[in-house]
């Protein structure tokens, strides 16, 4: 039975109640009481009790308001801080018109981007992207990490956007080599993303145990451009004037990727390959493909750089040098394939496999 109060601690009650947004819990605090003391004595003054936040009736305007909202990203605490209720009232609302409910996780985001990028590869730009992944990116907890020198900031820009992601680079030094090198990373924080990549073959620590992707993976008809990606991660262009030398090579850690990939170089694109390992560490080794063949090299790339989606300008600046000396090094007294793919390339053609 709720407890008897004076009539002078009565009033206090009352006029705390109705002159503030105060709840019954709240005042009962204030004055060493049960709720149930307090409601009484509403009820036997005829006070009308408020609805508690649980109950809340919204009216259409605000209605409208959460759900413009809560569908531009805003979260349910926000808005039920603007409206004056709890974050449980605005879920109750939400599920209520039938409007999905996002993860805490998403809900706590900075920063966003097109979650269902890598869904599947069905473009070049996400074939060169995740070939770029597979070479200098790395999976830590929730995030992708791709790092580059900073001198090639304006490609990982360009990813950034075809991501549609809203965050910033960081730029920063790292110093745990002999020289520090000033580095750019692009990190996105995305579940589906970690999860998507981790079908396409990425996952945590790869570098030594990683595979070359399956036709399931990446199609064939993209498969160049997620070259052109990897060649721009842990690849290399190598032109060397003074020997009339054009080279193109390939590097990782893993077995697994190296070996499939020397063998469709091969057989799909007519690269033919050297491979070599070299000892890193006691008990890591890199393996190198490298093809040095000025006709083969120039057509490969050549290939690759004709259905690019971006390009990193360092890298594409030397082989824009290497064809204009093949172009002009006297290539009318080459052999007649020759002549045929320097005039290809003069009329600006899609070089074929």
């Amino acid at each position: 039975m709720p407890r008897r109060i004076s009539n002078e601690l009565e009033l206090r009650i009352i006029e705390d109640y109705t002159s503030s947004k105060v709840t019954c819990r709240s005042v009962a605090e204030k004055y060493n009481l049960t709720t149930g003391c307090i409601t009484a004595a509403l009820r036997r003054n005829n006070i009308p009790l408020r609805r508690s936040c649980k109950f809340k009736r919204f009216t259409n305007e605000e209605k409208a308001k959460i759900k413009e909202l809560y569908l531009s990203n805003n979260s349910s605490w926000k808005i039920s801080k603007l409206l004056n209720t709890t974050a449980g009232c605005i879920w109750r609302y939400l599920r209520k018109i039938n409007v999905p409910i996002r993860e805490n996780t998403v809900c706590v985001r900075k920063y966003y981007c097109n979650s269902n990028f890598f869904n599947k590869i069905d473009s070049y730009a996400k074939s060169q992207i995740l070939g770029l992944i597979y070479a200098d990116g790395y999976i830590h907890q929730n995030s992708l990490n791709i790092g580059l020198k900073s001198t090639d900031a304006a490609y990982l820009n360009e990813i950034k956007q075809i991501m549609e992601f809203t965050g910033e680079l960081k730029i920063y030094t790292d110093r745990s080599k002999a020289t520090p090198l000033e580095m750019a990373n692009l990190k996105i924080t995305d579940k589906q993303i970690i999860t998507d990549l981790a079908k396409l073959g990425v996952f945590n620590r790869k570098s030594l145990t990683i595979k070359f992707p399956t036709i399931e993976q990446v199609p064939f008809e993209y498969l160049p451009s997620f070259l052109l990606g990897n060649l721009e991660g842990d690849g290399c262009i190598h032109f060397d004037i003074s020997r009339h030398r054009i080279a193109v090579s390939f590097t990782s850690g893993s077995r697994d990727f190296i070996y499939p990939l020397k063998e469709i170089l091969s057989s799909s694109f007519s690269l033919h390959t050297s491979l070599r390992d070299r000892d890193v560490s006691r008990k890591i080794w890199a393996y190198s493909l490298r093809s040095s063949g000025n006709y083969q090299v120039i057509k490969f790339l050549s290939l690759l750089y004709s259905i690019s989606a971006f390009r990193m300008e360092r890298k594409y600046n030397l082989y824009l040098k290497a064809v204009d000396w093949y172009r002009n090094n006297n290539w009318e007294t080459r052999k007649s394939k020759t002549r045929d793919l320097v005039k290809e390339m003069d009329n600006q053609k899609e070089i074929k496999i």
